[in-house]
């Protein structure tokens, strides 16, 4: 969500629009159990990974408190943004219409690859569903996005919290994950309540390899890596 126009610059539409999205029905009923529920930036069984990161489930009576204290209680609308894409525009149409439970019409808008990013660099959008294929180390998964120096670039919402930056740039010179944890730990509180995103969930890796295929390491970031793979007549 951009968090520098309306109307998600005001955090309690935000919070509202995060309570009506259900999560377990996406990746469980939209997906039939192709992807695990998201609730932060970081993957199922990935190193800064905390299986007691967990948000309230969908609660629309809360999302209408919400709205009342935006001031919006009858709701509002907003543009979403989306690429081409049958699975993209089943989740799309999944949130379209949680939202309108509470109140909250979402307009879906596909639009083509170079049109979504060149909205969402220059923070032209309202919100928009992105997609990121991870990375091994958690920094990148979570740095960019969420500090000013990804304005412009990751940081597809505008979002700016010093406390934010400060606990991230921490993280990047401690050694031990134990420690990296805490520090995303809190990280992670700040922008449960903050809410620039709506996690929604991490698609599960599937590979088929035939057994001609040698030397092929499965990193569970989504990318495919070749180098000294050989294959066998």
């Amino acid at each position: 969500m951009n968090v520098t126009k309306p109307p998600f610059d005001n955090k309690l539409l935000r919070q509202a629009f995060a309570a009506t999205v259900d999560r377990d029905a996406i990746a469980n009923v939209v997906l039939q159990g192709a992807a695990y529920p998201a609730y932060f930036f970081f993957p199922n069984g990935t190193p800064a990974y905390d299986a007691a990161w967990k948000l309230p489930p969908r609660t629309v009576a809360l999302a209408k408190e919400k709205l009342q204290a935006g001031g919006h209680p009858e709701g509002f609308t907003f543009t979403f943004l989306t690429q081409p894409g049958q699975q993209r525009l089943a989740v799309a149409q999944a949130i379209q219409a949680m939202a309108a439970d509470a109140g909250i019409q979402m307009k879906i808008q596909i639009v083509d690859q170079g049109t979504i990013i060149d909205a969402i660099s220059h923070l032209k959008e309202e919100a928009a569903l992105i997609e990121w294929s991870g990375r091994p180390d958690p920094d990148f998964d979570i740095y960019p996005f969420t500090t000013q120096s990804g304005i412009g670039s990751f940081n597809y919402t505008g979002y700016n919290n010093q406390r934010v930056q400060t606990l991230l740039d921490a993280a990047r010179y401690l050694g031990a994950m134990s420690q990296r944890r805490r520090a995303y730990g809190e990280v992670t509180k700040l922008l449960v309540d903050d809410v620039p995103y709506v996690w929604l969930y991490f698609p599960k890796e599937y590979k088929l390899i035939s057994t001609r295929v040698h030397g092929f390491v499965q990193v569970p970031d989504g990318m495919m890596r070749f180098r000294g793979v050989t294959l066998s007549p």
